[in-house]
């Protein structure tokens, strides 16, 4: 479901309050504003890459352990491969994910993931799909009755069959207290 949406017919629109329910009427996911930027005439030629040139998804709120429960119904046995040139065809040149909650809470472990900003650039003249990504996690450890959070940054390339892609991880800030 959605509360409202505001298009400019030429350009772009703008989605608010996405809800996404599971089949019991459990929250999985609520997005507070999702923008498009898209071209017409590259959406009528089927060319989704420059049809869409950018998308923009704010306030993200996941709630982790329903997420597992779902995805474990979908999962399946086939050994079907990823292709990252096809994959490129199919999404925006330039993504950008912001202020995303993940939250994960048991007897054990109580964390959560705030995911500041995702960008995704995909440009059909390079063979990579770059990808960087700051966030803050907090947690707390039950059993060891700790409470952590820190800072964490990651950034990097993927490319086709994943030879020689990489990923930057940079940890910071953690504190035990």
């Amino acid at each position: 479901s959605y509360e409202r949406l505001s298009p400019s017919i030429l350009s772009n629109f703008y989605i608010h309050n996405i809800r996404i329910y599971d089949d019991s009427g459990n929250q999985l996911l609520s997005i507070s504003k999702t923008r498009v930027t898209y071209s017409i005439i590259n959406l009528l030629k089927k060319d989704l890459q420059k049809g869409i040139s950018s998308l923009i998804i704010d306030g993200i709120t996941l709630d982790v352990d329903e997420l597992v429960l779902l995805s474990s119904k979908f999962t399946s046995g086939s050994d079907s491969k990823m292709n990252l040139a096809e994959v490129k065809k199919i999404i925006p040149e330039n993504i950008k994910l912001k202020n995303i909650y993940l939250e994960y809470d048991d007897k054990n472990v109580s964390a959560l993931l705030n995911i500041k900003n995702i960008g995704v650039s995909n440009t059909l003249k390079k063979n990579t799909i770059d990808v960087q990504a700051d966030a803050v996690l907090t947690a707390t450890l039950a059993a060891y009755k700790k409470h952590l959070s820190g800072k964490l940054a990651v950034s990097g390339s993927v490319t086709d069959k994943f030879d020689g892609s990489q990923i930057n991880l940079k940890l910071r800030d953690f504190t035990d207290g």
